[in-house]
């Protein structure tokens, strides 16, 4: 086969973000055919674009996306492996790409075996990409969402309870270990809501509710007393 410059990933620089581009050679698709036809091949969020060998070329100047390919080959569900070629004269690097919807199998080759292993690695990633894997994904996170609310409405809870028992505490003289005890709550309810402060809602920020202190005995006051007493 005549060699022509392969870009690597490396070579193309573009603004759209891209998941892998190159040559290939593929056999026509629906139908069994020995003829082999060099394209150019982008990977792009699930979707296998083709086109002619010069649009590398005007890939690489312009840093744009064509939006007008030769073909479209839909990767969702695909399953991708690699193919044994019919003979030393044949494409010695193949991978095809089957899916039930397909007509047929879509076979391609590469220029090298790292070049085969690389884009059967990146097809097989696109290949999750489906509208029910994304409808799992929005589903997982707002499940997580709304599990987060819920832990973060039940830990605020436990923090205005804590602070009524530890205001019902202020006038009396609870022992050390009640103290350490209450001291410990403190510390935990000081902690930031979320992962390293940053998920879930902000803390709502309240004023600490001083230790109580000790203090001596008291006689017995009259409750009805003048306010003088204390």
């Amino acid at each position: 086969h005549t060699h022509t410059h392969t870009f690597t990933m490396a070579e193309i620089q573009v603004t759209c973000p891209v998941q892998h581009a190159g040559m290939l050679y593929k056999k026509p698709f629906g139908h069994t055919s020995s003829k082999w036809s060099r394209r150019f091949f982008i990977l792009k969020d699930g979707m296998l674009l083709y086109y002619e060998p010069k649009e590398a070329a005007s890939f690489q100047t312009t840093k744009q996306l064509n939006v007008h390919p030769r073909g479209v080959i839909p990767l969702g569900s695909c399953t991708v492996s690699s193919l044994s070629p019919d003979g030393p004269d044949d494409q010695q690097f193949q991978f095809r790409i089957t899916h039930p919807d397909f007509k047929g199998n879509v076979v391609m080759a590469s220029e090298s075996e790292a070049g085969q292993q690389e884009w059967i690695k990146w097809l097989r990633a696109a290949s999750d990409i489906t509208f029910g894997n994304l409808q799992k994904t929005v589903s997982a996170k707002q499940c997580q969402s709304a599990q987060q609310v819920r832990l973060l409405a039940e830990i605020d809870s436990a923090r205005i309870a804590f602070e009524a028992l530890r205001s019902s505490l202020a006038s009396s003289s609870p022992s050390k270990e009640v103290e350490g005890f209450l001291d410990s709550l403190q510390g935990f309810f000081a902690q930031p809501l979320g992962e390293d402060g940053a998920s879930g809602p902000p803390a709502v920020k309240k004023k600490p509710v001083p230790r109580p202190k000790k203090r001596d005995p008291q006689p017995d006051i009259d409750p009805y007393g003048s306010a003088d007493d204390e």
